[in-house]
C-alpha cells in the first residue's frame, strides 16, 4: 500500500502546472513520459462538482479528446482508476453516426466524463446534441495537431460569439510543433496554437532536472550505410517496371457518361478514371524504389506483396477495362520478379538473403544481432519505424525469412508489424475490422512480451500505450520535428537507444535537418521554460483574427447550429445516402467544373447536380475561388443551405431519413396498444437496455395451470385421481440387469395424481430411460375420491416424502402453500381396478440416512434371495453428496467375497475392498454377492439416451452418457457385498418409477399451460376448439432426433462437475495474475469480433511467399463478407456463441412437385397441443423439440398480416414509412410487450430442465416473505 500511495503522489512540477490550469486555459508542454495525463486526471477531480449534478438539471460534462481509436479505451481505464467518476468511451467504430439526440442524452445522463475522438465532439456541437455551455472541462490530448482543418480546431470555432461561463480548456503536448518550422517563426507558430485554444502555454521553469529524470532521454545514434550498388538484374527489373508504368499511363479507362447536357467549358469531375491509373502506377513506382532500397531479395518480396494486392483489386474491378489494367500490370510485375529470382536461384537460405540485400538491410540486421540474448542481457523490446505501410510489411516477411534461415543468430526475434487502419462505419465489411484485430493482437502481444519487435509506420509514434523500448530504429528518417520527438519518445530509458539509419549520400543533408531539430528543441525550451509565467493570454481580438482567415463563412441556423464549409461535403454525401434507390442507382451528387474565364484555367467554379431522387432539381452553383478544394466546399455548403430550406434537414442539421415516421401521432399510436409510451425505463433514458434485446433480462412470475388451483373447503374434500400409465416401447432385453428394470416397468404398481379440479386430456409423451423409451399416458379423471382431513394430511406427507427424501429435489426453505400448483402424488395398486395404495403411504414415511453400521451388525448380516432380491440398496462406503441407489437384480448364491475378481487387478472381492477401500470384511465368509443395477440420479428423462443415437461418435456417446449419469457403454457389471450395503424396505418398483416423476410432472405442467393458452387464444379470436372432437385424441409428442442430438451435444461442451468428495484432490495449477489477465485479454479480443476465429483465412500479408491464388480468393471472400445483417443490425447473434443449426430434416428421396401442406383443408380445430408446446419451448431449453422451425412460419405470417393491415390503414404513407411502422410493429420489442400483457414470459420454457435446480415440488412454494423480498428488489436486479 505504501508503494502504491507513493506512486500516486504528484511531483512538484505537476502540482505547479495543475494550479496554473485551475486559473486559466492552459496548454501543458512536457516531454513524453513526464505525466501529462496524470495532471489531466487531477484536474478532472478538481472540476468534479459541476459534473455530479444530473444531466438536464444543470449538470455539465467533462470531455477528454484524443486522436486515435486505441487511445479511447486506454485513457478510459486511466481516468477510471484515478477519478471517482463514471466514464464513457466512444469512437467512430461504434456506429455513432446513426445516434440521435435522445440516444446521446441517455449516454450523457449515464456518464460524467466522456472519452472520445475529437471528430465526434465536433459533430455533436454541429448538430446541437450538446452546447459548449454544457461542458465544464475539455482536455485535448496531442493538441499540437490542431492546425488547419483538424477537428480540434473546428471544435474551438464553436466558441465564437459565446460569452459567460465557458469550459476550461486544457491542451496536452510533448512537441508543440506539428511540422518543420524555421527558428524565426517558432514564436508565431506557438502564438497561433495559443489563439486556437484561447490558452497560454505552460511548462516548468523550476525543477527542470526532475522533469528530465522522468521523461525521454535515450542515446541517439546515427547509423551510416552505403548507397545500394546497381546490378544488372536490378537494372533490368527496374527498366521493365519503367516500361510498365508508361503502359499504365497510356491506358484509357472508360468514363461514366451521365444523361445531363453540359454547357461549353463545363467538365464532369464526379469520377476520375485517371485516379485508378495513378494508384496503379504508384504501386509500380514503389516496387522500383524498394528494389533500390532493399536489394534484389527485398525487392522481390515487394513485387509479390503488390501482386497479391493487384489480384484482390482485379476481383473487384467495375469494368472489363479496369480488370484488363490489373491483369497486364500483374503480368509485367511477374516478369520483373522472375528477373530477380533467376539472378538469386544459385544461392539458398541466409547466404542468399545477405548477398542480395542492400547495405541498409545489412545494417539493420547487425543492429538486431547485437541484441542476441545472453544470460546477463536484458530482453529486446524494439520498434522499427518505416515511412510506408508496404515497407513495414516487406520488412516483416524479410525478417521472418532471416529468422527461419538463421535461427542461431536470429532465433530470439519475435516480431510483427502494425500499420494504420481506419474503420469506416458506413462500410459493412470485415476487412477493416480484421486488420484492426491483427494490429491490436500484435500490440497486446508486444505489451506482454510475446513479441519483442514491432515494425510500424508513424501510427504508433504517439498516443498508443506501449511499454518502454530498449531500442527504437528509424529505418526511414523522420520527416519533421514532430515525428522526431514522438518516435524518440518511445525510447524512454537512458539506457535505450534511438538509432536513425542514414544513407551516406544524404548524410550532410540529414545532419543539417537533425541539428535543426535540436535547435528547435532548445528554442522551445528557451521560449517557454524561461518565461512561461509571463506569457499573456491571447485577446479576443487576436482569437477572432485567427479564425477570420476562412474564405467561406459558416452557415448558422435559427436553432444555433453552425455548419462550416469544411463539413459541408461529408454532410451532403450523408444526405444523398439516405435517398431511396435500387442497387443500380448511384447516390452521389454530380460535380461540374468550369472556370470564370473559359480560356484561362483559374478561379474554378463548381456546380452541383443532386441525384434524381432529391427534391431539388435545379443545379446549385458555388462561388469562384482560387483553388478547386475551396470551390467544391462553397458549392457543397450552398447545397446544404438549400436542402435545409427545402426541409431536407431536421432541427439538428441532420438529413431526414427517407421513410421517417413520428410514432407519437395518434393514429400511429393506435397500432401499438401494448407500448408503454410514458415509462422512462422503457425508453432507455436511465441507461436500462431496451426491451426485446438480449441485454434486457427480466424476471417473470412462473405461470402454473389454473387446473391445479385449490378450491377452499372445510372438512371432507373431493379430489380427482389421474392415473399414470407407462407403456414400454422396447423389446424385453437379454441382459439380466436390464431385464430387472424392464420387469419393474411392466409391473402394475405405480403412481397417480390428485387434483381438486378435473383436468383436460393431454397428449401422450415419451420418457427416456437407460434401458429404453417409455410412452407415458395420463388417464385423466380416472376416479373421484373424497378425502377427510386425516387422509389429506397423509397424502401431503407422502407427497413431500417422495420429493424430499426419496428423490432429494425439494428445497429446504419451501413451505406448503395449498392454493396454486396443487397436484399431489399418490401410489396406486391394481385390484379390480386401480386404487390409491393407502398401505404404502402409512408404512413408509422416512428414508433412513446412510450410516456406517457397527462391526456387530456387519458380522450378523444375512442375505438371501427372499431378503434382498429386487430391493434397493446403497453402498455406505461411497462418500457421495447425493448417494447412488441400486436395485438388486440377482442374489449370486454361487459367489462369495473369496470369489475371483472380475478383472486381473485384484485376486478376490475381499482383496479389492481391502486394497481399494481399506475395508476388512467381517460378515460370514460364505455370504452371497449381489448383482445390482444403478438407478439414474439425474432424473431428466426428456431426451433420448446418448447410446441410442447412432450418429454420435464413440467419444461423444461416452461424454453424453457421463452427462446423463448413465453407465458408460460396455461398462462392467457392479457386484456388492451385502454387509457393505444399506438395504431399504421401500418398494423398488415405486422407487424406480419415482425417478421419472419430476420429468413427467414438468411435461404435464407445460402441456396444461399450453392447453390454457391455446384455449384462451381460441376464445379471443373465435377460431378453433379448446378440446379435441369426441372420439379423437391429441397427437402424441414426437422427438426430433436432430434437435435432440444438438441438445445432447450442448451438455458436453463443458466438463460436468463431479459430486464425489474423495475426488477433489487435483492440485491447483499456479498461474500468475499477469499471465491470467493476458489470456483473458486475448479471449476478450477474439470475442469482440463478429466471426469465429477458426473461420479466419490464411494471413496473406504475413505469408506472402507461400500464398496461392486460392488463398487470395479465400481471403477476399472472408474480408468482403458483410460484418452484420443490415436489416437486423441490433439483433445479430454475438460472436462468442456457437451457431446453432435449425432442425432441418434431410430432403425426401423422391421428388414431388406438390406441397402437401397446401392441399390440407381447414378443419376449424386449431393447432395440435404438441405444436403449441413447441412454440413455448426455446432453443436454450435443450429439449427434443423447440420453436426455431415454426418461428420462420410465424415471421412470414406476421410480416404478411402486418403489411396488409398497414397498407389499408395508412393509404397516404410512402413505402419507407410503412416499412418503418411494420418494423416496429413486428419487432422484438413490441412483441415482448404484447406477450408480457398475456403473461407469456411465465409460460415460456427458457432454461434446460434440471430436477435438482429448477423443479418446484407441487403444492410447495417459497415463504411469502421471500417472495416479497424478491419482488421489492426485482427492478434493481434487472
Amino acid at each position: 500500500m505504501e508503494s502504491q500511495s507513493k506512486k500516486l503522489q504528484p511531483r512538484l512540477y505537476q502540482v505547479q502546472l495543475e494550479e496554473i490550469c485551475i486559473t486559466k486555459n492552459t496548454i501543458i508542454y512536457l516531454p513524453t513520459g513526464s505525466g501529462k495525463t496524470f495532471i489531466a486526471g487531477r484536474l478532472i477531480k478538481r472540476f468534479m462538482n459541476q459534473i455530479k449534478k444530473p444531466w438536464g438539471e444543470g449538470g455539465k460534462r467533462t470531455f477528454f479528446l484524443v486522436n486515435t481509436v486505441p487511445l479511447v479505451n486506454q485513457q478510459k481505464h486511466v481516468i477510471e482508476e484515478m477519478c471517482p467518476v463514471t466514464v464513457g468511451a466512444y469512437s467512430g467504430e461504434d456506429q455513432l453516426d446513426y445516434w440521435n439526440k435522445s440516444k446521446w442524452d441517455s449516454e450523457l445522463a449515464q456518464y460524467e466524463v466522456i472519452i472520445m475522438t475529437s471528430q465526434i465532439l465536433h459533430d455533436m456541437l454541429t448538430h446541437k446534441y450538446i452546447r459548449v455551455e454544457d461542458i465544464n472541462l475539455i482536455i485535448f490530448d496531442e493538441c499540437h495537431q490542431a492546425v488547419d482543418e483538424h477537428p480540434m480546431r473546428l471544435i474551438m470555432r464553436h466558441f465564437e460569439g459565446l460569452h459567460g461561463e465557458l469550459p476550461r480548456v486544457i491542451g496536452l503536448t510533448a512537441t508543440l510543433l506539428n511540422c518543420n518550422v524555421t527558428l524565426h517563426k517558432v514564436e508565431d507558430t506557438l502564438r497561433e496554437l495559443e489563439k486556437t485554444f484561447r490558452a497560454t502555454i505552460a511548462t516548468v521553469h523550476e525543477n527542470i532536472k526532475e522533469i528530465f529524470d522522468h521523461s525521454t532521454n535515450p542515446q541517439e545514434i546515427l547509423k551510416i550505410y552505403c548507397p545500394s550498388t546497381p546490378s544488372s538484374c536490378k537494372t533490368e527489373a527496374k527498366n521493365l517496371l519503367a516500361g510498365l508504368m508508361k503502359l499504365i499511363h497510356n491506358f484509357q479507362l472508360p468514363v461514366v457518361q451521365k444523361n445531363i447536357q453540359l454547357q461549353h467549358g463545363q467538365r464532369d469531375i464526379t469520377s476520375n478514371p485517371k485516379k485508378i491509373q495513378r494508384e496503379v502506377a504508384n504501386m509500380v513506382q514503389s516496387m522500383s524504389l524498394h528494389i533500390d532500397e532493399l536489394g534484389a531479395y527485398g525487392g522481390s518480396l515487394c513485387i509479390i506483396a503488390y501482386t497479391i494486392l493487384l489480384e484482390r483489386l482485379k476481383r473487384r474491378a467495375f469494368s472489363e477495362e479496369e480488370q484488363l489494367l490489373y491483369t497486364f500490370t500483374i503480368t509485367g510485375c511477374t516478369e520483373a520478379k522472375i528477373v530477380l529470382l533467376d539472378e538469386m536461384e544459385d544461392e539458398k537460405g541466409y547466404a542468399k538473403i545477405i548477398k542480395y540485400s542492400s547495405p541498409k538491410i545489412k545494417v539493420l540486421l547487425n543492429i538486431l544481432k547485437e541484441y542476441k540474448l545472453t544470460k546477463n542481457d536484458k530482453p529486446l523490446s524494439a520498434i522499427i519505424f518505416t515511412q510506408q505501410r508496404f515497407t513495414s510489411k516487406i520488412l516483416y516477411n524479410l525478417l521472418k525469412a532471416v529468422k527461419d534461415s538463421n535461427p542461431q543468430d536470429f532465433g530470439f526475434l519475435k516480431h510483427d508489424f502494425i500499420v494504420g487502419f481506419n474503420v469506416n462505419p458506413y462500410n459493412n465489411t470485415r476487412e477493416q475490422y480484421y486488420t484492426k484485430k491483427l494490429s491490436h493482437q500484435a500490440l497486446l502481444k508486444f505489451k506482454n512480451r510475446d513479441l519483442n519487435c514491432l515494425i510500424s509506420t508513424r501510427v504508433i509514434e504517439e498516443g498508443v500505450d506501449i511499454p518502454q523500448c530498449s531500442l527504437v530504429v528509424r529505418f526511414d528518417l523522420p520527416l519533421d520535428y514532430r515525428s522526431y520527438v514522438q518516435s524518440k519518445g518511445r525510447a524512454r530509458n537512458r539506457e535505450s537507444k534511438y538509432i536513425m539509419m542514414v544513407n551516406e549520400s544524404e548524410n550532410a543533408k540529414f545532419l543539417s535537418k537533425y541539428y535543426g531539430f535540436q535547435k528547435l528543441e532548445n528554442c522551445l525550451q528557451q521560449l517557454i521554460m524561461g518565461n512561461a509565467k509571463d506569457r499573456a493570454s491571447p485577446t479576443e481580438e487576436e482569437v477572432q483574427a485567427a479564425y477570420d482567415d476562412d474564405d467561406i463563412p459558416p452557415f448558422v441556423t435559427p436553432n444555433g447550429n453552425r455548419l462550416f464549409a469544411t463539413s459541408a461535403i461529408s454532410l451532403l454525401h450523408r444526405y444523398c445516402s439516405t435517398l431511396p434507390a435500387d442497387q443500380f442507382t448511384l447516390l452521389t451528387p454530380m460535380w461540374i467544373l468550369e472556370y470564370v474565364d473559359t480560356y484561362v484555367p483559374a478561379n474554378p467554379v463548381i456546380t452541383i447536380v443532386m441525384p434524381i431522387a432529391c427534391p431539388i432539381k435545379e443545379p446549385i452553383k458555388g462561388d469562384p475561388f482560387n483553388n478547386l478544394k475551396t470551390a467544391k466546399r462553397s458549392a457543397a455548403l450552398k447545397a446544404c443551405i438549400k436542402l435545409y430550406e427545402a426541409n431536407g434537414f431536421d432541427q439538428h442539421l441532420l438529413p431526414k431519413t427517407y421513410g421517417e415516421i413520428k410514432f407519437e401521432q395518434e393514429d400511429i399510436k393506435q397500432c401499438f396498444l401494448n407500448w408503454p409510451w410514458d415509462d422512462p425505463k422503457e425508453d432507455n433514458k436511465d441507461g436500462t437496455p431496451l426491451a426485446g434485446t438480449k441485454k434486457r433480462v427480466r424476471k417473470h412470475k412462473k405461470v402454473y395451470p389454473s387446473y391445479f388451483n385449490a378450491l377452499p373447503s372445510i372438512g371432507k374434500q373431493k379430489f380427482y385421481l389421474h392415473l399414470l400409465k407407462l407403456d414400454v416401447s422396447f423389446a424385453k432385453p437379454t441382459e439380466s440387469r436390464e431385464i430387472a428394470l424392464y420387469d419393474l416397468l411392466k409391473m402394475d404398481e405405480g403412481f397417480g395424481f390428485l387434483t381438486m379440479q378435473p383436468l383436460p386430456d393431454i397428449c401422450d409423451f415419451p420418457m427416456y430411460l437407460r434401458v429404453g423409451q417409455v410412452m407415458t399416458n395420463i388417464q385423466m379423471n380416472y376416479a373421484c375420491v373424497t378425502l377427510d382431513t386425516a387422509q389429506l394430511q397423509l397424502v401431503k406427507r407422502f407427497h413431500f416424502f417422495i420429493f424430499d427424501q426419496l428423490l432429494a429435489v425439494a428445497k429446504k426453505f419451501v413451505i406448503f402453500d395449498g392454493s396454486v400448483n396443487c397436484l399431489y402424488v399418490v401410489p396406486t395398486i391394481k385390484k379390480t381396478g386401480f386404487d390409491i395404495d393407502w398401505n404404502v403411504m402409512r408404512t413408509h414415511t422416512e428414508i433412513e440416512p446412510i450410516e456406517i453400521p457397527s462391526d456387530k451388525k456387519r458380522a450378523s448380516t444375512k442375505a438371501t434371495r427372499e431378503t434382498h432380491h429386487s430391493k434397493v440398496v446403497t453402498p455406505w462406503y461411497k462418500p457421495y453428496l447425493i448417494p447412488d441407489r441400486y436395485v438388486v437384480t440377482k442374489v449370486l448364491e454361487y459367489m462369495t467375497p473369496q470369489s475371483q475378481f472380475v478383472t486381473n487387478s485384484f485376486e478376490t472381492y475381499a482383496d479389492y475392498y481391502i486394497n481399494k477401500h481399506q475395508l476388512q470384511l467381517l460378515g460370514p465368509q460364505d455370504q452371497p454377492l449381489l448383482e445390482v443395477v444403478r438407478i439414474n440420479t439425474k432424473m431428466n428423462c426428456l431426451l433420448p439416451r446418448g447410446t441410442t443415437i447412432k450418429s454420435l461418435s464413440e467419444k461423444q456417446m461416452k461424454l453424453v452418457a457421463l452427462a446423463q449419469d448413465d453407465e458408460k457403454p460396455k461398462a462392467f457389471k457392479e457386484i456388492f457385498v451385502p454387509e457393505l450395503c444399506t438395504k431399504y424396505d421401500f418398494p423398488s418398483v415405486l422407487w424406480y418409477k419415482a425417478y421419472m416423476l419430476p420429468s413427467i410432472i414438468h411435461r404435464i405442467t407445460m402441456l396444461l399451460v399450453a392447453h390454457e393458452l391455446r384455449a384462451q387464444i381460441s376464445k379471443d379470436i373465435n377460431y378453433g376448439k379448446p378440446h379435441p372432437q369426441t372420439g379423437k385424441k391429441w397427437l402424441p409428442i414426437e422427438t426430433n432426433i436432430n434437435i435432440a442430438k444438438k441438445s445432447l451435444l450442448s451438455q458436453i461442451e463443458e466438463p460436468a462437475a463431479n459430486n464425489s468428495i474423495d475426488r477433489i484432490s487435483d492440485p491447483v495449477v499456479s498461474i500468475s495474475m499477469k499471465e491470467s489477465l493476458y489470456q483473458l485479454q486475448k479471449k476478450k479480443m477474439s470475442a469482440e469480433y463478429a466471426w469465429e476465429e477458426n473461420a479466419e483465412p490464411i494471413d496473406i500479408e504475413r505469408n506472402i511467399t507461400e500464398v496461392t491464388l486460392l488463398d487470395i480468393e479465400c481471403y477476399d471472400t472472408f474480408a468482403m463478407a458483410p460484418l452484420y445483417d443490415e436489416k437486423n443490425r441490433d439483433f445479430s447473434l454475438p460472436k462468442n456463441r456457437p451457431p446453432i443449426g435449425t432442425a432441418i430434416m434431410p430432403p425426401p428421396l423422391t421428388y414431388s412437385d406438390k406441397i402437401h401442406l397446401l392441399s390440407c383443408k381447414a378443419t376449424n380445430n386449431g393447432p395440435e397441443l404438441r405444436d403449441v408446446l413447441a412454440a413455448l419451448t426455446t432453443i436454450n431449453s435443450h429439449d427434443s423439440f423447440n420453436l426455431e422451425r415454426v418461428e420462420t412460419l410465424g415471421d412470414a405470417f406476421l410480416k404478411f398480416a402486418a403489411t396488409l393491415y398497414l397498407f389499408h390503414k395508412f393509404p397516404k404513407l410512402n413505402e419507407g414509412q410503412l416499412t418503418n411502422i411494420k418494423g416496429r410493429l413486428i419487432g422484438n420489442r413490441n412483441l415482448f410487450y404484447a406477450g408480457n400483457r398475456i403473461g407469456l414470459g411465465g409460460r415460456i420454457k427458457v432454461e434446460q430442465f434440471s430436477p435438482r435446480m429448477d423443479f418446484v415440488v407441487p403444492g410447495f412454494l417459497a415463504p411469502q416473505e421471500v417472495i416479497n423480498f424478491i419482488e421489492e428488489r426485482k427492478d434493481d436486479a434487472e
